[in-house]
């Protein structure tokens, strides 16, 4: 094991009470809602939208940030490696020839026109590279679906994320998902009508 993932581990719990000690005011601060976790092992969940997105932190649910996106576009990467299943219906493999981008997100299906925007415009893929230099090591797992965006953390074996990343991170994952939903080709996914309440990563489990 690399002395770095030490960091991550949490054996006193230390972290974990700060964190759920952090995230009321947390959100107070950042005009989110609260939401107290039912069990006592449970920190709570943080929702609502920030800049532009439709967001939820989920402590309890192996330490989850989802990022919903404003449509619904056929396609799944994840930095996980494929499954070697058969692509999803109506999607293809592809690479985009960004190597940081094909690098991090080793598992890459989406429908051809989604698959085609996203190679046409592959030099404007750097603010993955940026992003991923900076918060790679602290997460467990990236995916981005017809859903958004979703991410697992590794703080105390995925059972919080503090509240100090929390406050950094979320702002530039919400850049994240606004500046990759741009790339995408608007004729190429509906709009989504439901816009209110909770919502489903759409992450299987590993």
């Amino acid at each position: 094991m690399g002395l770095w993932k030490l960091f991550y581990i949490d054996l006193t719990k230390s972290g974990w009470k700060e964190a759920r000690a952090d995230y009321p005011r947390l959100a107070e601060k950042m005009n989110l809602a609260f939401k107290p976790g039912e069990l006592d092992y449970h920190i709570g969940e943080i929702s609502g939208v920030f800049k532009t997105c439709q967001v939820a932190v989920k402590p309890d649910d192996s330490a989850t940030i989802e990022i919903r996106f404003k449509s619904a576009p056929d396609l799944f990467l994840s930095s996980i490696d494929p499954d070697n299943t058969d692509p999803f219906t109506g999607m293809v493999r592809f690479d985009t020839e960004n190597a940081a981008f094909d690098q991090y997100f080793k598992t890459r299906f989406a429908t051809p026109a989604i698959s085609a925007a996203l190679i046409e415009k592959s030099s404007a893929l750097q603010f993955v590279d940026r992003f991923v230099k900076k918060w790679a090591r602290p997460i467990q797992r990236f995916d981005i679906s017809r859903h958004g965006i979703a991410c697992r953390f590794k703080y105390g074996g995925q059972t919080y994320i503090p509240a100090s990343v929390l406050e950094s991170l979320l702002p530039e994952l919400c850049n994240f998902a606004e500046a990759f939903e741009v790339l995408l080709p608007r004729a190429a996914h509906p709009e989504m009508s439901q816009r209110h309440g909770n919502f489903s990563s759409g992450v299987a489990d590993e």
